[in-house]
């Protein structure tokens, strides 16, 4: 699959986040955005957290809010976490292709 290198890096932004602290969806997202990365829309996120959690890597539970309507809050479990160091060491290894590429000219048979 042509995109599912960036699903796996999107995988790994998900758990770095949980790795810190159990939260919510709009939180998840605004960090990840707030690091620099790319903004996370709803109809990207809640598919990552639900196929996290059906594989095991989350759980989550309902929360009521302060002041407004319950969060479903999500956090990483020890499969996650094992997840999440499987997806770094994949991150050190594309990184190293990619920096080959883009500063040797491996592309172009240099």
């Amino acid at each position: 699959m042509a995109n599912e290198p960036i699903k796996v890096m999107l995988e790994g932004l998900v758990l770095a986040v949980l790795e810190g602290s159990p939260t919510y969806g709009y939180v998840i997202a605004k960090r990840i955005g707030d690091a620099g990365a790319a903004e996370i829309k709803g109809g990207t996120l809640y598919p990552i957290l639900n196929r996290l959690a059906d594989v095991g890597h989350l759980s989550s539970d309902w929360r009521a809010g302060a002041n407004g309507p319950s969060r479903r809050y999500y956090e990483i479990t020890p499969a996650g976490r094992d997840r999440l160091r499987a997806i770094r060491v994949l991150w050190n290894e594309q990184r190293d292709v990619i920096d080959r590429f883009l500063t040797e000219g491996v592309a172009h048979g240099q």
